[in-house]
């Protein structure tokens, strides 16, 4: 797989060092930040084709310390086989847009803490399109993203969720982030069963404070608690992400490579297994 197209996006749009922060290092995270942009993903796979989720996303600051997160997801999966593994086709599907509401505070002096509460619904647009090929890009894009933030790309249930996470600043120059997920999928379809899904992502960035490069790395856990698991009995994903980013006052950018490290997707680097790259690109206006 290239990830060329990525790098020189993540080139091309950065200004100069000269616009960089100019707040001398106090940063938000995106958990506190009024921004928008997308994530886009690429995953290259023999049974799915080249897979390119694209989840636009917004998140609204109003009042004091709160928040509005909207997510609208989008899957395409380019070149991938028929269903007789004959001729390559095309797929696309729009996945199950998001709507969150969080508080979001920010305490503290020499070791400055953000932390954050809330809860979301999900729209399951998957279930109003019972075309094959609309449900097997919902999956490449499920795949493709590790199974982080599943609820987008699930089909014939209804996901809710709540959240909760901190970012701790000991230094002006790093964070150390995590957050969780409690995900509820509840079965509009009688012959399924209802699952519960909890997720977990723990990181540290570094960064510059003045001119805004920086990088950093993410860990990401997806477990399955009901009855079915995640597959042949495994309940449980493991993935992990380095990046590297830039941010000034009203741009954002971040680049990874999100690797799926144990089963079902996993090892990522294992012929059919899951590596992506993940392009993170935004503004922000406060």
């Amino acid at each position: 797989m290239k990830f060329a197209p990525f790098a020189l996006c993540t080139v091309l749009a950065m200004p100069a060092v000269a616009h960089a922060q100019e707040d001398g290092g106090s940063w938000k995270p995106d958990t506190h930040r009024s921004g928008a942009g997308a994530e886009i993903f690429l995953w290259d796979t023999d049974a799915f084709g080249t897979n390119l989720p694209i989840i636009g996303f917004a998140n609204i600051g109003f009042l004091d310390d709160f928040f509005i997160d909207v997510q609208i997801p989008f899957n395409t999966s380019f070149n991938g086989p028929d269903d007789f593994g004959l001729t390559e086709t095309t797929r696309a599907a729009i996945g199950n847009p998001t709507v969150a509401f969080r508080y979001a505070p920010t305490m503290g002096d020499d070791v400055e803490v953000r932390w954050f509460v809330g809860g979301g619904l999900v729209f399951p647009v998957g279930t109003i399109n019972d075309d094959p090929d609309f449900g097997l890009a919902l999956v490449g894009g499920f795949f493709t993203t590790t199974l982080y933030d599943g609820y987008l790309w699930a089909l014939d249930a209804l996901p809710i969720f709540a959240t909760g996470g901190v970012d701790i600043r000991p230094a002006d120059w790093v964070s150390i982030q995590t957050e969780l997920k409690i995900i509820p999928w509840i079965a509009l379809d009688a012959r399924n069963d209802s699952e519960l899904y909890i997720q977990n992502r723990f990181g540290a960035e570094f960064r510059h404070p003045e001119i805004g490069i920086g990088g950093g790395l993410n860990f990401f856990l997806v477990a399955d608690v009901t009855d079915d698991g995640l597959g042949n009995d495994d309940r449980a994903q493991v993935a992990m992400e380095p990046y590297v980013a830039y941010t000034n006052e009203r741009f954002f950018t971040r680049l990874g490579l999100r690797q799926a490290l144990d089963e079902p997707l996993g090892f990522a680097f294992d012929h059919g297994r899951v590596v992506s790259g993940h392009l993170t690109v935004g503004g922000s206006w406060d």
